[in-house]
């Protein structure tokens, strides 16, 4: 449920009917011998608590309140005419209430908390249920009031669930589901758009986009600070996870005062595609770039002077994985352990980068793996997963070309790489696909461990051309009996520690796995780890492979074995003998494949869909990665296996909804617009506008359009869910409750109580009917809404009704010490105050004190504020009764 923010009393806030009373003459003569006001008229009251209060604060408060001099001053015209004075009192009044919920709206902005989210719950071939708390609100209520500060302890019942909006057809039932917003408060906002994935998730989707905020083109030139800042600048609106057009395991950043000639440009970037020529490396902006790369590992190329004055921050960064030094000096020393090398020219540097940026590369492939008893790693599966989909076939689409334009554009002026891409499109054949990749100096090596290694699903995708030939020749070497292969990783201390816990579970490499059938040799294989040896073990992996797992022998003196990327192993057992190296044995066969399913199994249920793309789109949305899903689904948009199926544009326009969702939450209200827009823009592929199923898109439209101040619009939203619901043959009521909350919200909003009340009427009517028991605790915020509008329109008696209905339910199902409940007394005692029942109303606010003493001090801001209230209350009464008694 969503709770209501609490309300207290204004101190020093003069009641109005109260100034009326002094000003007539009659009653000055005894209110001054009575001690209540001086020989000005004033009321003399008690200032304790202002004066204890900080200076600033006391100055805020002070100016929040209403003036006595203008309260005065406006009863005071025209006084000889009843009507006039009358007139002026009513202003007075609507102002005082205007102001008080102006003041209650900025409260609420600044101490509202963000909702807690739980992780959507996976099922197959539709969007699953959301659930998540929602978020504070902001009540309407009597006109003297504040805020009391925001319990951040609330118990969970006390918070408002969005639901699924039910779906009329069986078919769409299974397929579309899209999340509704729940009703709220009148005084409040509308209610937001139903949750994404939970809150961990979803900061780490935001930590991950935020961490590369830049936007940087491959260029062999030098390039300026200025230069530099305006990519970076350029980049906060590129909705990608990495660098454009870095699609390598590394980057270069080569030292502006070593000499380099064009060839060696040319040649610098066939070996790595993506870097820059920096004049002072030890800039800040060139620090800052270098702190912000994720993905890639950084090659440096300086000159020995740079060496020597390089800033401690770049030797501490650990993205910078070599560093090639370019000098004369055969006996220069330096104690960073990231120099790969000292070298005379850059002609040299370069050669000897051609050989070890192929070391470096194996170097990085990655290993996972999962316990026996775990079979709830989702990443684990989603490997799996993915490579399924990118090994399905897909006929309609030119996969060749898709490849092939895709690399020509992120290789654009990479003259060496571009005649590799020219050499393929002529060139390639089907049975040539294990050696185009076992060329490592071409874009297909450089890109697929990049891509398979983090892994990189839109990449990936485009690649699919290639990886389906490529495992298909794999696949297609038959074996009678089972080899065994090894091979040697430098993997850290903790990934073998991990390895070594989950001895019986599975395990498997990144990438495409080349290993050999020589223990001896697999042994003297060297790696290009070039520093922290401490951090890391060499490990050597034995490796029994069953007949039907795909690898293929290559036809060298070396007797190497190719084996598919992802390929999944038991780890029978681990031996480390003293200081020797460590050996994992590892087995692949039938048998593991069979169990390694159960691991999959909800994954592969998740994503299931009639062609890959809807396939990778739903895939991502199960593992909540909100980029790609957003990239695929712009995809799908356009695409004509979507365009024509109705199942298909279902599943799009939820997942659309969903995004449109996330992005309210993180309040990025344009970017969830555009998305609840692009959902829209897909159900009316196949359904009317007025169709019911279009409600919660409507009604969430509303709520981002209130969130931008757009109140006209989100009330035509709003009214247009909820006419479509009222106006159905089969009409959901809760639906129409939510939706009748929303609209009294923004009516509230723009003080229109009296146009507002019907709906929330129309809302309390169908809870009630939903809980004829009264069990349940969003009854007493739609009593207390009610209430409020029906105060603000001085409709005191009925708002009184509703206050005590809120209040029953409350002490029913509430604990006492529950903030909300002494808040209630205390809107009860303003009403019984407006319908000068001031005894009861002193009951009623001392009833208020008793539930704040319960989990709060006497010296508590809170209580003091009660009992400042109480007080005025007494004085109000003593006023009353010296005026009954002359």
């Amino acid at each position: 449920m969503v709770d209501r923010i609490e309300t207290k009393p204004c101190t020093n806030k003069i009641d109005l009917r109260l100034q009326t009373l002094i000003t007539s003459p009659y009653a000055q003569q005894k209110l001054q011998l009575a001690g209540l006001i001086n020989h000005r008229g004033q009321i003399i009251t008690s200032n304790d608590y202002l004066r204890s209060l900080a200076q600033q604060k006391r100055q805020r408060r002070e100016r929040e309140a209403i003036k006595q001099e203008i309260v005065l001053r406006a009863l005071k015209i025209d006084q000889n005419n009843p009507r006039g004075r009358r007139h002026q009192f009513e202003i007075v009044t609507q102002r005082a209430v205007n102001n008080n919920f102006e003041y209650l709206s900025r409260q609420y902005r600044k101490q509202s908390y963000g909702r807690r989210k739980s992780r959507e719950k996976s099922a197959p071939g539709f969007l699953p249920t959301a659930e998540n708390d929602g978020e504070q609100r902001i009540r309407v209520t009597s006109a003297y009031k504040r805020i009391l500060k925001v319990n951040k302890d609330l118990p969970e019942s006390d918070h408002e669930q969005n639901r699924i909006e039910p779906i009329q057809n069986e078919h769409s039932q299974k397929v579309l589901q899209c999340l509704l917003t729940p009703s709220s408060d009148p005084s409040e906002e509308t209610t937001p758009p139903a949750p994404s994935p939970g809150k961990e998730n979803i900061e780490a989707w935001i930590d991950q986009a935020d961490s590369i905020p830049w936007d940087t083109r491959s260029s062999p030139n030098s390039i300026s600070t200025v230069e530099l800042q305006e990519l970076l600048h350029q980049s906060q609106s590129i909705r990608v996870i990495r660098l454009e057009k870095s699609v390598e395991n590394f980057i270069y950043i080569l030292d502006g005062n070593v000499q380099i000639s064009n060839v060696d440009k040319t040649k610098l970037r066939g070996l790595i595609n993506f870097g820059f020529i920096f004049n002072d490396i030890n800039d800040k902006i060139c620090i800052e770039f270098i702190t912000q790369i994720v993905n890639e590992q950084i090659i440096i190329i300086v000159s020995s002077t740079t060496m020597e004055n390089l800033d401690q921050n770049i030797r501490n960064a650990l993205q910078i994985h070599s560093v090639y030094v370019v000098d004369d000096i055969k006996d220069y020393s330096n104690d960073f352990d990231k120099i790969r090398g000292i070298y005379p020219n850059i002609v040299n540097v370069l050669d000897q980068l051609e050989k070890d940026i192929i070391l470096f590369t194996y170097d990085l492939n990655t290993i996972s793996s999962v316990p026996p008893s775990d079979t709830s790693d989702s990443t684990f599966a989603y490997i799996q997963v993915l490579k399924d989909i990118l090994l399905e076939t897909d006929e309609k689409t030119d996969l060749k070309k898709q490849m092939l334009d895709f690399c020509r554009y992120v290789y654009a002026d990479n003259a060496i790489q571009l005649s590799f891409i020219d050499e393929f499109e002529h060139r390639f054949r089907p049975d040539e696909a294990v050696q185009w990749y076992l060329r490592e100096e071409t874009f297909l090596f450089k890109m697929l461990t990049r891509t398979f290694r983090i892994p990189e699903p839109d990449i990936l995708f485009k690649l699919r051309f290639f990886i389906q030939y490529l495992h298909r020749q794999l696949k297609s070497n038959f074996s009678r009996t089972s080899t065994i292969v090894y091979c040697t990783q430098h993997i850290s201390n903790d990934n073998f520690d991990i390895i070594l816990k989950n001895q019986g579970g599975f395990l498997a490499f990144s990438q495409f796995l080349l290993t050999n059938k020589s223990k001896i040799r697999a042994k003297q294989q060297t790696t290009g780890l070039p520093f922290n040896k401490s951090e890391f073990k060499l490990v050597l992996f034995q490796m029994e492979l069953g007949t039907t797992i795909p690898k293929i022998d290559i036809d060298t003196s070396h007797k190497e074995v190719l084996i598919s990327a992802a390929t999944i192993f038991r780890i029978s057992n681990v031996k480390q003998i003293n200081k020797e190296m460590p050996i994992v044995k590892l087995t692949s066969d039938n048998d593991v494949l069979k169990a390694i399913q159960e691991v999959t199994k909800n994954v592969r249920e998740a994503a299931r869909g009639s062609f890959p793309l809807l396939r990778m789109a739903k895939l991502m949305k199960q593992m909540e990665y909100i980029q790609h899903t957003e990239y695929f689904c712009l995809m799908l948009m356009d695409d004509p296996k979507a365009i024509e199926n109705e199942a298909a544009n279902l599943i799009v326009g939820g997942l659309f909804h969903t995004l449109g969702s996330f992005y309210y939450e993180q309040e990025q209200y344009d970017r969830a617009l555009e998305q609840l827009e692009n959902s829209l823009n897909v159900y009316l592929r196949i359904v009317p506008p007025n169709d019911i199923k279009l409600t919660p898109t409507y009604n969430n439209m509303g709520s981002i359009y209130h969130k931008q101040g757009l109140d006209k619009q989100a009330l035509q939203f709003h009214m247009k869910a909820y006419d479509i619901q009222v106006k159905s043959s089969n009409p959901d009521p809760e639906s129409i409750a939510t939706y009748a909350g929303n609209i009294a919200s923004v009516l509230v909003q723009q003080s229109k109580y009296s146009e507002a009340i019907p709906f929330l009427q129309h809302d309390l009517q169908i809870r009630e009917q939903l809980h004829p028991n009264g069990n349940d605790i969003n009854l007493a915020v739609k009593y207390h809404s009610l209430a409020g509008a029906q105060f603000a329109i001085s409709k005191y008696t009925e708002a009184l009704e509703n206050y005590e209905q809120c209040l029953k339910i409350e002490l029913k199902l509430h604990p006492k010490t529950h903030p909300t409940v002494a808040v209630t007394y205390y809107n009860i005692a303003t009403t019984l105050e407006a319908l000068e029942k001031l005894k009861e109303a002193i009951e009623t606010i001392q009833k208020a004190i008793a539930r704040l003493l319960l989990t709060k001090d006497t010296n508590d801001e809170d209580v003091q504020m009660y009992k400042e209230y109480e007080k005025s209350l007494r004085q109000k009464l003593s006023v009353k009764i010296l005026c009954d008694t002359s």
